[in-house]
């Protein structure tokens, strides 16, 4: 199976949805947080959390209403990845 990755702007935040994935959720989350957020790198569709957030190094981020965190992931690269689940769906 292949997959495409397209990137757009929701909210002015970057997003990148693959086409394997239902990219709804991470469109949602991208509404849910603050215009065009300075914290946020980018927002992806995931197969297993309903969204991930890239956030700049050393910045912290709080769930919008009707989000929670589910995990965070500290990658080896320095990047930092919260992961997101609607809890209104």
């Amino acid at each position: 199976m292949s997959a495409t990755r397209r990137e757009t702007t929701v909210n002015g935040n970057r997003t990148q949805l693959w086409s394997c994935d239902d990219s709804a959720p991470a469109r949602r989350l991208a509404a849910a947080l603050d215009r065009a957020d300075d914290r946020v790198n980018r927002i992806k569709s995931s197969t297993v959390y309903d969204a991930e957030v890239w956030i700049a190094n050393g910045e912290i981020i709080n769930a919008p209403d009707g989000w929670e965190i589910d995990s965070v992931f500290a990658a080896s690269n320095g990047g930092t990845c919260v992961r997101f689940t609607e809890t209104d769906v």
